[in-house]
């Protein structure tokens, strides 16, 4: 219908001309998921990040209003999306981000959310004081790089079984080999080579 068409237009024309206000007041009146993908479009072009944000998020488009939060820092808004959020660059983004405010909670659900195992497992160590919960991540998902991180986090703590343990699932062997001699463990080395 002519009339939604015309209030379309005049809601693109006074974003493109500086208006905001008064094309974001026309937009909601409206209430259309491409009009609102249109507004969200010219106000990034105008680098407006964090009024395009809350257009895409009227279009239902999250994955692209946390990317532009993001852009704009403001990680509050991108915390409201966390749920409804699937794109595993963003999620690693965003935990990067947590850590560089020392909001580690916050960046171990962005990590778990975004399957990011080896950034889980390290901040589960240094920052969570929660090695248990990182170990048997480890064991479980047996990723390589994370065993090596457990093996280090092992040895550090003078936990030689867990050290050859984790050597061992990190495709080490001579390493295992080589503390379990040191520290005379040669059965425990056996029993894990035997599992």
């Amino acid at each position: 219908d002519l009339k939604r068409v015309c209030a379309h237009g005049m809601a693109r024309m006074h974003m493109r001309c500086g208006n905001l206000a008064q094309g974001l007041k026309i937009a909601d009146r409206c209430g259309s998921k491409p009009l609102f993908r249109d507004c969200a479009a010219i106000l990034e072009s105008m680098k407006q990040w964090n009024e395009a944000g809350l257009m895409y998020e009227k279009a239902m488009m999250h994955d692209k209003a946390a990317q532009i939060y993001m852009a704009a820092k403001n990680y509050t808004e991108v915390a409201k999306l966390m749920a409804g959020l699937d794109n595993p660059k963003l999620l690693s983004e965003y935990g990067k981000a947590m850590e560089g405010l020392k909001k580690y909670k916050e960046a171990l659900q962005a990590y778990q959310k975004s399957g990011d195992f080896d950034a889980q497992v390290r901040i589960l160590i240094e920052h969570l004081n929660a090695a248990p919960e990182a170990l048997a991540l480890v064991r479980l998902h047996r990723m390589v790089s994370c065993a090596e991180f457990a093996a280090k986090f092992c040895q550090s703590q003078g936990d030689h079984r867990g050290c050859i343990e984790f050597l061992l699932l990190a495709k080490k062997p001579k390493a295992a080999m080589d503390v379990a001699r040191q520290h005379d463990l040669l059965d425990v080395l056996a029993q894990f080579l035997g599992d």
